[in-house]
């Protein structure tokens, strides 16, 4: 499970490393926290058969979410809240940022189960941020449009997200004729898009 992680049980967090404080590690604590809300909230049998039923993925998601929606909260608290945000002053890797980028959008994938951010530059670099160890890599870009009524297009390697003008994230499936002519494009929502800052693409 990498260098760091925690398991819950009950109102009881087990790290398997000394914890950083909340100053330095909020994302983490407010993830683990809202597994022992979760606890709080079902039992421990029902915790478990939530989290049996879909191998953790609602669950997961939950406690990321949280982490995700406090991270404004955090920031507010500590007087450092603005609509853009520094790359370097949100996460801080092991090594500093080689680049000057400010975070324009958030991607939020409703059943990503991974503890990770998806964020949109100002240059329009796509990256994936660990919430718990503060890597990343960069998994994409923002490029123009490519159906009516999307706004830009997450583009990866392997596949293209759509992002509508109410800010769903969508995947487009082909549907084709027994001779394999496409005949129809149906979107399917996989997300939704945080705007933090008006402008999404790069100039």
């Amino acid at each position: 499970m990498g260098d760091h992680y925690a398991v819950v049980v009950e109102n009881t967090i087990v790290f398997n490393s000394t914890p950083p404080s909340f100053k330095n590690g909020a994302l983490w604590w407010i993830h683990e926290i809202t597994h022992v809300e979760q606890y709080n909230r079902w039992g421990v049998e029902m915790f478990a058969f939530n989290y049996l039923k879909d191998m953790g993925k609602s669950i997961e998601f939950e406690a990321n979410q949280k982490s995700s929606e406090s991270l404004p909260k955090i920031e507010a608290s500590s007087g450092q809240i603005s609509t853009t945000y520094p790359l370097s002053k949100i996460y801080k890797a092991s090594t500093p940022f080689q680049f000057e980028e400010t975070i324009v959008s958030q991607c939020i994938f409703d059943n990503d189960t991974l503890p990770v951010s998806y964020v949109v530059t100002s240059k329009g670099n796509i990256f994936a941020v660990d919430l718990i160890t503060t890597n990343y890599v960069q998994v994409g870009f923002a490029k123009p449009a490519v159906y009516v009524a999307t706004l830009w297009t997450f583009s990866t390697p392997k596949v293209q997200y759509h992002i509508g003008v109410n800010g769903d994230i969508s995947t487009a499936v082909f549907v084709k004729n027994p001779i394999g002519e496409t005949v129809a494009i149906k979107m399917y929502k996989v997300g939704k898009v945080n705007i933090l800052q008006e402008r999404c693409m790069p100039d």
